[in-house]
């Protein structure tokens, strides 16, 4: 029977398979638990082996390391971050754009650990200003939910036309403003629906003013009711799979 160790190792294995993918794990101290040839590259070192059992503060500017540590430890608490974007500087100081996922699980004798899987993307200038508008974009439509009424207002707010914005979101993240907020709304509700969270709180967080207008929403993103789906992650040790 697999572990889910051997899992994770398998998915470190398959991330290396890709030149652009980064993977880590990291412990409820902040130490690397696994790490592949991605992470490796931008903490530079030779081997993922390296790292293993270190700090990001060793790799990277205290700011950055704060800022990592604090997300972290909103991961632990339950909360589930998809494809959100992240500017940061390697070892040697060199910028880079990478799209980032990170969300908790629990390991035989080690729980709440943080797994994150991203990629880095391409540079050059016109896309880092793609990156620039999406960063703030996703950042807005992942905090503020149910409160951007149109695509217009949202560009507004990234310093840019909606039509500009409609091409970023199609090109980097392959979906619309729309369907990005739809879906963050959603995982929003999954993540307090494990913690169990009352359903009327959970759908005014998710920015729905009625418990019966969240609850068709959910069952259209999810193929279940929120009490079913709280229901079913009660019974399971499992954590939201990225």
């Amino acid at each position: 029977m697999r572990t889910p160790m051997s899992y994770l190792q398998t998915l470190k294995t398959a991330m290396d398979l890709s030149p652009d993918a980064v993977f880590f794990v990291r412990d409820q101290r902040g130490s690397y638990r696994l790490a592949n040839q991605g992470l490796a590259g931008i903490c530079c070192v030779s081997n993922p082996e390296d790292l293993i059992g270190r700090s990001n503060r060793e790799f990277f500017e205290p700011a950055y390391a704060d800022w990592a540590d604090g997300l972290d430890a909103a991961v632990r608490a339950g909360d589930t971050i998809v494809n959100r974007f992240d500017n940061l500087r390697d070892a040697k100081g060199r910028g880079l754009w990478t799209l980032y996922s990170r969300a908790c699980v629990d390991l035989p004798g080690a729980p709440r650990q943080v797994l994150s899987v991203s990629r880095r993307l391409p540079a050059g200038v016109a896309a880092e200003r793609s990156y620039a508008r999406l960063q703030r974009a996703t950042d807005i439509l992942s905090t503020e939910l149910g409160e951007i009424r149109s695509v217009r207002q949202l560009a507004e707010r990234c310093d840019c036309s909606a039509s500009q914005l409609e091409r970023d979101f199609a090109r980097v993240l392959a979906t619309t403003p729309r369907r990005y907020e739809a879906t963050a709304r959603a995982q929003r509700a999954k993540d307090m629906l494990r913690r169990k969270s009352p359903l009327l709180e959970t759908a005014l967080e998710c920015g729905f003013s009625e418990q019966s207008s969240f609850s068709r929403f959910f069952r259209r993103m999810t193929g279940l009711t929120p009490g079913a789906y709280r229901a079913a992650a009660s019974q399971s040790s499992l954590q939201q799979p990225l």
